[in-house]
C-alpha cells in the first residue's frame, strides 16, 4: 500500500517537473522571438496636416482639415523580409472619414497594403488620408484627440471654433473709421465716396498657440459698398478671408481692410450696412434719392433726422421727453464751379420742444443754428450735425409737432409728459414696418358717466313700478 502511494507520488513530481521545464523553455522561445524582433525591424510614424501645411501634431485641426499619415518600416534583420503594413485607426475614425487608401484598403478599422519585399537596410513608406469631420458630426464628443501607433504614437488634437478649447478662443472685435470724414464710422451717416476702414483684431487668451483664420462676411457690406483694399485677404464670394496663421500665447493680431460707399440712384430698403466679428458695427448710409436733385446746374441741400435714443428714423416714431435727435445737414454741389458755402439751420419750432445739446461745430445765433464757412468742390458734398433733446412738455400744449425745413421738410411728433405711446412693433432688421390700425379704446368721461347712472336709474324705476302694480293686485 506504501509502495503503491510513493509510486503515485513520484509520478506526480515528474509530470511537474516535465511541465515547469516546458513552460520554461516556451518562455525563453518567446523571449528570444520578441527579442529579434525589436533588435531586427524599425517602424514609425508621422501626421502631416495637409490644410494647413504644418505638422499635424503642432497645431489644432479644423473641421474639414485633410491629414496625412505616413508609415515607415525599416528592415535591419539581415535578410530580405515580406512584410505586411497596417495600422489600426479605431480612434482616428472617431473624429475623421477616410478620403485616400495611398494604394491599401481599409478592412474593418484597418488600412492595410499589400505584402512587400523589403531588402536588408531598406524601408518602405506608405501613406493615407483623413479628412476632420464637420462640427455638427462631433461637437457632442468630450474627447478630441485622435491617437494610434504605429512603431510610435502620434496625437492629432480637433479644434473646431473653440469645442475643445477650454482655456477660451480668443476674444475677437471690430472697428471701423469714416477716413474721409475723420470719425468713428458709427458715430456718423457715410456719404457716397466715403472711404471706410475696418479692423479685425484677435487677441490669443490661451496658454498655447492657437491656429486661426480670420474671416469677415460682408454680404450685407457689398450691398452698400465695394471694397477697395483686401489687406493680403481674398475675397471668396462674399466672405474676406486671411490666410489661416498661428498667434502666441497672449498675443494679438490685427487685420485691415477698405471700403468706399458706393453712390447708388436708386433706394434700398435698408441703408444700413452691418456685419458682425465678436461685436457688430453698424454704419448707416445717405439716402440721396429722395432728397436730392440730380441735375446738373444746380445746388441741392437736405435734412434728415434720427432718433438716437429710440435707434430709428426720427420721422417714423414719437419722440419722447428726454429723446436725442440728430440733425444732418447735407449740402451738395452739383454747379459746374467750386463754391464757398455757408450751412445754416432755422430751429425756431425745434427750440420750442427741445434743446440743443451739441452745436456740433456750430453756434446758435438766435433761432438758428449756423455753421462756419466751408470750401465745396463741384460734384462734392458736406454734411453737418447737431443733437437736440426732447423737453418735457405739457399734455395741455396744442403743437406738438417740431418741423423745420432744409432742402426737404422733417417733421416730428413729440409725446407729451406723462402720456401713453400707442404700441408700435418694430420688426427684425430688414423686414419692412407693417402699417396697422390703432387700437381705440371706448371714451369714458363726465357725459358717457352721466348716461350711464341715467340708464340704471330708468331701470330701477322701472323695476318698482312694476313690482307695486302687482302687489296692489295681489291685495284687492
Amino acid at each position: 500500500m506504501a509502495k503503491t502511494m510513493t509510486q503515485t507520488f513520484n509520478k506526480i513530481n515528474l509530470w511537474a517537473l516535465i511541465l515547469i521545464v516546458s513552460a520554461g523553455a516556451v518562455a525563453a522561445f518567446l523571449s528570444f522571438d520578441n527579442a529579434g524582433a525589436v533588435a531586427y525591424e524599425s517602424r514609425s510614424k508621422t501626421a502631416y496636416n495637409v490644410t494647413q501645411g504644418r505638422d499635424a501634431e503642432s497645431v489644432d485641426a479644423k473641421e474639414r482639415d485633410t491629414i496625412e499619415y505616413r508609415l515607415r518600416y525599416h528592415n535591419l534583420s539581415g535578410s530580405s523580409v515580406n512584410v505586411t503594413i497596417e495600422d489600426n485607426i479605431s480612434d482616428v475614425l472617431r473624429l475623421a472619414d477616410f478620403v485616400s487608401t495611398g494604394g491599401g484598403e481599409k478592412v474593418g478599422d484597418y488600412v492595410r497594403f499589400p505584402s512587400v519585399t523589403v531588402s536588408d537596410g531598406q524601408s518602405v513608406e506608405r501613406t493615407f488620408r483623413v479628412r476632420v469631420k464637420a462640427e455638427t458630426e462631433i461637437d457632442h464628443l468630450s474627447d478630441l484627440t485622435m491617437e494610434n501607433s504605429y512603431g510610435n504614437s502620434v496625437f492629432v488634437r480637433v479644434d473646431i471654433d473653440g469645442i475643445n478649447n477650454n482655456d477660451g478662443d480668443g476674444i475677437k472685435e471690430k472697428f471701423a473709421y469714416n477716413q474721409t470724414q475723420g470719425i468713428d464710422a458709427e458715430e456718423t451717416i457715410a456719404d457716397a465716396g466715403d472711404l471706410i476702414e475696418y479692423r479685425l483684431r484677435y487677441y490669443n487668451d490661451s496658454n498655447r498657440n492657437r491656429t486661426i483664420t480670420i474671416e469677415d462676411n460682408l454680404d450685407d457690406v457689398l450691398e452698400l459698398a465695394t471694397v477697395t483694399s483686401l489687406g493680403g485677404g481674398a475675397l471668396d464670394g462674399k466672405t474676406l478671408r486671411f490666410p489661416t496663421e498661428t498667434v502666441a500665447p497672449y498675443r494679438t493680431v490685427e487685420k485691415k481692410f477698405q471700403i468706399l460707399v458706393k453712390d447708388l440712384n436708386y433706394r434700398l430698403d435698408d441703408m444700413v450696412m452691418t456685419n458682425h466679428y465678436g461685436n457688430t458695427v453698424s454704419i448707416r448710409v445717405e439716402d440721396d434719392t429722395e432728397d436730392f436733385s440730380r441735375t446738373l446746374g444746380s445746388d441741392t441741400h437736405s435734412k434728415q433726422a434720427y432718433n438716437r435714443t429710440q435707434g430709428r428714423d426720427a420721422e417714423s416714431a414719437l419722440a419722447h421727453p428726454g429723446d436725442i435727435i440728430e440733425y444732418t445737414l447735407t449740402y451738395r454741389n452739383n454747379t459746374s464751379n467750386n463754391q464757398t458755402i455757408t450751412i445754416e439751420d432755422d430751429i425756431r419750432d425745434v427750440l420750442d420742444l427741445a434743446e440743443v445739446t451739441d452745436f456740433g461745430g456750430g453756434q446758435l445765433d438766435g433761432n438758428y443754428i449756423r455753421f462756419n464757412s466751408v470750401y465745396v468742390p463741384q460734384g462734392s458734398r458736406v454734411s453737418k450735425t447737431f443733437h437736440v433733446r426732447v423737453k418735457d412738455v405739457p399734455s395741455s400744449k396744442r403743437d406738438l409737432m417740431m418741423s423745420n425745413f432744409y432742402g426737404n421738410g422733417v417733421d416730428i411728433e413729440v409725446l407729451p409728459t406723462g402720456a401713453v405711446a400707442p404700441a408700435v412693433y418694430i420688426p427684425p432688421k430688414g423686414q419692412p414696418q407693417v402699417l396697422g390700425q390703432t387700437y381705440v379704446s371706448p371714451a369714458t368721461g363726465p357725459k358717457e358717466n352721466f348716461a350711464l347712472i341715467f340708464s340704471l336709474l330708468l331701470t330701477g324705476g322701472w323695476f318698482v313700478y312694476n313690482k307695486r302694480a302687482k302687489l296692489k293686485a295681489v291685495v284687492s
